[in-house]
């Protein structure tokens, strides 16, 4: 006899759990924006990480890896790579590239205005294709910045923002001191 309730029990509780879920997946649904620098509340980053540039691969050109330079006021500051150099694999579209932008490449973390990236493709044919300008945007601390990477080898390649909740400002590389080339 002592079976049966707790197996009844048993199923109050599972019920019970099962309308909590649903009623929690339905009430947090929140409008979803490509890129979280206007937003209250910033996202669970790092603590070395002052903020965060996402590349989505919109390109079905094959390239092996990425290289960004960074800079800030069009000073470099420092730069990172992610590849499959040694795998012999390519990049999908729709697959993502994350930098992590970390704080000890500011003097001054609080400063991030005037942050800019160059990006560098290097195909599976052993040549490098550096983007067509240079992107800068006033960054802030714990945001994260999406792009979306388009183009083709033969008529180049380009970084477009996700969305239009901050503003970036794109400088074709012909108008910049060569200096500036990574």
């Amino acid at each position: 006899m002592k079976k049966i309730p707790l197996f009844v029990l048993s199923i109050f509780l599972l019920l019970n759990l099962c309308a909590c879920s649903g009623k929690s997946q339905s009430s947090s649904a929140v409008p979803v924006s490509s890129s979280s620098a206007d937003q209250n509340t910033s996202p669970a980053l790092p603590d070395d990480v002052c903020f965060v540039v996402n590349i989505t691969v919109e390109t079905d050109a094959p390239f092996c890896a990425a290289q960004a330079e960074f800079y800030l006021k069009r000073k470099a500051v420092g730069g990172e790579a992610y590849g499959y150099v040694d795998s012999g694999e390519t990049y999908s579209k729709g697959e993502l590239i994350q930098f992590d932008i970390i704080k000890a490449l500011f003097s001054d973390e609080s400063k991030t205005d005037g942050f800019g990236i160059a990006l560098t493709l290097y195909p599976d044919d052993g040549n490098k294709i550096l983007l067509d300008s240079l992107v800068e945007w006033d960054a802030k601390k714990g945001a994260e910045y999406n792009f979306n990477l388009y183009g083709n080898p033969d008529e180049g390649f380009t970084l477009i923002p996700a969305a239009t909740d901050f503003e970036c400002k794109k400088t074709p590389w012909s108008e910049l001191p060569k200096e500036l080339l990574p």
